[in-house]
């Protein structure tokens, strides 16, 4: 799938009052009930589009016969669901260019997130209220712990790449970075998934860092792409953000399993009420707690990797808290989209977007 920002789209082209009311004043008569005809006939066509997609496609992508690895997927007996979630709070022209893309790409029907939603559940008063709005979808929701679960926002994400295709890309993609893991670790990948570590929860990536920090660790101890060198040109890694790596987790998406991302967004809701600061600028910003969790999970990760030490030179900098005990969850199975596999950001990326 990928996700362009529906910024760039021509607001008048979604603007039907505008435009009707334009006609009228311009085009009585004859030119103003031909137009009104056209609308009708337009809506209608709408209309029956989509009743054909609900009476073919039903509620949920059957997404047993895709390719995927078993730990993935527990058992190629039963059909796993699909479930296509869109936080948004308002309905607008943009929600709905997000929930046609879904459609017309025959994803499972969208569900809204956190509509109308008041008090903590006011994702215009903090983003944060998403994550309530996602934890409480993935505990009621009655989905099974390995049906697959994408989340894009509501305002901004296109999808263009067809389902079953985006569906067979993302296994391969978790195989691919299993195997990476495995080999840095001259281990089998089963032998990995014994140790409790593996890929599944997907993310998008920014080549910026957001909320902002020279010290944190989200924004310097995060691992670094294994794209080609001068992967964005000669520019690459010059200093214009344009032509950095993206590797740093972007929360406008993900892809994964719904028993493993309920367990991270409840860890991150956890965290949230740890440590929140009234006074802290970020406070509200379901990306800062999310690149959290994340930054954590390769600390330790790399810590295990050397004995228990950190390679690298802190340098003053910031460093999350080891893990503490049996009970100290670390690792959440979260993987970043360096390749754009996924989703394509739009964040200093208009250069590469056609």
């Amino acid at each position: 799938m990928k996700l362009f920002n529906t910024s760039n789209l021509n607001p008048s082209i979604y603007s039907h009052a505008e435009w009707s009311e334009r006609v009228r004043m311009l085009a009585p008569g004859r030119e103003l009930q031909r137009h009104r005809n056209q609308k009708n006939r337009g809506r209608a066509f709408l209309i029956a589009m989509v009743l054909i997609f609900l009476i073919f496609n039903c509620r949920n992508l059957d997404i047993k016969n895709v390719s995927n690895p078993s730990h993935l997927l527990a058992s190629s007996h039963r059909i796993s669901r699909l479930h296509y979630l869109v936080p948004a709070n308002i309905a607008n022209r943009q929600v709905c260019a997000v929930v046609t893309s879904a459609l017309a790409n025959r994803y499972s029907i969208p569900t809204i997130l956190g509509y109308r939603g008041e008090s903590f559940l006011d994702a215009q008063k903090a983003h944060i209220a998403k994550l309530r709005g996602i934890k409480d979808y993935l505990h009621n929701a009655g989905g099974a712990s390995d049906d697959l679960v994408i989340i894009v926002d509501g305002f901004d994400v296109m999808a263009q790449i067809p389902a079953e295709a985006m569906i067979q890309r993302y296994f391969n993609l978790m195989a691919e970075a299993d195997q990476r893991l495995a080999d840095q670790r001259g281990i089998t990948v089963k032998e990995l998934h014994r140790t409790g570590v593996r890929q599944t929860l997907l993310w998008g990536t920014d080549k910026g860092c957001w909320p902002e920090s020279e010290t944190d660790p989200r924004c310097w101890l995060v691992p670094f792409s294994a794209q080609p060198r001068l992967i964005w040109g000669l520019k690459t890694d010059t200093g214009d953000l344009q032509y950095s790596d993206s590797r740093f987790l972007n929360s406008g998406t993900v892809i994964g399993p719904l028993g493993d991302l309920r367990k991270f967004i409840d860890a991150a809701l956890s965290l949230i009420e740890d440590d929140w600061d009234q006074n802290f600028l970020f406070r509200d910003s379901d990306q800062f707690y999310i690149a959290t969790l994340y930054a954590r999970q390769e600390y330790q990760r790399m810590r295990d990797l050397n004995g228990g030490d950190f390679p690298e030179d802190i340098a003053g900098r910031d460093v999350p808290r080891p893990e503490g005990g049996k009970d100290d969850v670390t690792e959440y199975h979260v993987a970043v989209d360096f390749d754009y596999a996924f989703t394509q950001t739009e964040c200093h990326n208009y250069r590469f977007v056609p």
